[in-house]
């Protein structure tokens, strides 16, 4: 009895130390959008797109959201940095990592896709408010978009 009894308690802690870890996915989730920063180390390792953690920082203040529009299966995920209008380094990294600038936007915005990938990419910047905001968007409903607005 006493076996059984340690391994409901350790199968008790690690679901629960589980939960704890991917407690901002299932907020996200649930609430539907987040914002954070990447010192909040479990909500920048889960949410956080690949290409955006490996994105030249071009200000020293930024902060990362994240957004899952349900009903239309759409996830976005977005870096905006303070205090800087200038892309240059944010375009070459993109294009070295295989993305091409489109003629056409959902947004407006300067975006990118690559090929083979259903994501896009948009570069929104506001000289007004001073910002550079780099935004990931997965749907579905972009394909059609894109279809019928070729490069």
């Amino acid at each position: 009895m006493k076996i059984r009894t340690k391994v409901i308690v350790i199968s008790v802690v690690a679901l629960l130390a589980w939960l704890v870890f991917v407690w901002p996915t299932l907020k996200a989730e649930l609430e539907g959008s987040m914002v954070y920063r990447q010192s909040d180390f479990r909500e920048y390792y889960l949410l956080t797109h690949d290409l955006l953690k490996e994105m030249p920082r071009i200000s020293d203040d930024y902060f990362f959201a994240f957004a899952n529009v349900s009903g239309q299966v759409t996830f976005i995920s977005t870096v905006t940095f303070k205090n800087t209008t200038v892309t240059s380094n944010i375009k070459k990294y993109l294009l070295s990592r295989g993305w091409e600038e489109q003629k056409t936007c959902h947004l407006e915005a300067e975006c990118w896709q690559r090929n083979g990938n259903r994501e896009v990419l948009s570069v929104v910047t506001s000289t007004w408010e001073n910002y550079v905001r780099v935004q990931i968007e997965d749907s579905p409903n972009l394909d059609i978009f894109y279809a019928n607005n070729p490069k």
